[in-house]
């Protein structure tokens, strides 16, 4: 069991596969990149209904120092397609 930020939007349905722990590496890494967490929100339900839209950004001052590479492992990690989603291989 881990913090609500770093859970995958097919967790939240039940669904666990190994490619959720791709997805949590993807928080963690904007989480160490920019201070802030990809899918905020001021109450759990609000949490959790970010990470099912799955929408983030980039907009953070803090990224304007991230490299674009970076930026788009992020992506392909915080990836809401699993069959898209990078996987450990």
């Amino acid at each position: 069991m881990g913090s609500l930020f770093y859970v995958a939007p097919e967790v939240l349905d039940n669904r666990y596969t190994k490619k959720c722990d791709l997805w949590s590496v993807g928080a963690m890494l904007y989480v160490i990149l920019s201070g802030k967490v990809p899918f905020p929100g001021d109450k759990p339900i609000n949490v959790m209904s970010a990470i099912k839209k799955g929408d983030f950004h980039f907009d953070h001052p803090a990224f304007k120092q991230v490299s674009d590479s970076a930026k788009d492992l992020i992506t392909r990690l915080l990836q809401k397609d699993i069959d898209k989603r990078l996987s450990a291989e």
